[in-house]
């Protein structure tokens, strides 16, 4: 069994310094990596209020919060729109629309987006199907078409 000494990027180092791609830690370290400052000094900020929980089908507000902000686009997608990390877009599909605060990442393909969809409120759900899997009772595959439009820059609430 690998011993897991630490993590970076989007990968977990045994002790013997063999990589694996992390497919085990939280929702937000395989979407943004693992030592990403912004989530480091949020988990600084969480333990000081409450630690060693998972959730598991609960949330918490910054979680919430920032479920509700977040749009991952490729970066040469938001060359394209003509928008910087942080600006604001709206996302319109056929349910719907939001405005929500742009992050750029490689993470993404161009033409396609990331927009969380983990909790009841975040903005992914506002733009999907709701349906439930017949058999399993939980979400339905969260794809759809939408499209992006500039709107303003440096929306207050991204990080």
């Amino acid at each position: 069994t690998p011993v897991i000494e630490r993590g970076a990027g989007s990968y977990l180092f045994d002790t013997s310094g063999t990589a694996y791609l992390d497919g085990v830690s939280s929702l937000w370290v395989n979407v943004h990596g693992h030592r990403h400052r912004l989530l480091d000094q949020a988990l600084i900020e969480q333990t000081g209020k409450i630690a060693h929980s998972t959730m598991l089908g609960l949330t918490n507000v910054p979680a919430v919060n920032l479920a509700k902000q977040l749009v991952e686009i490729a970066p040469v997608d938001a060359l394209t729109l003509g928008v910087a990390e942080g600006d604001t877009v709206r996302v319109t599909s056929r349910r719907g629309s939001v405005l929500i605060g742009v992050r750029i990442s490689d993470r993404q393909a161009p033409g396609q987006v990331f927009i969380p969809m983990h909790y009841r409120e975040a903005a992914a759900n506002l733009l999907t199907n709701p349906a439930l899997d017949p058999y399993a009772k939980i979400a339905e595959f969260k794809v759809s078409a939408v499209r992006i439009e500039a709107v303003a820059a440096h929306h207050p609430l991204a990080v």
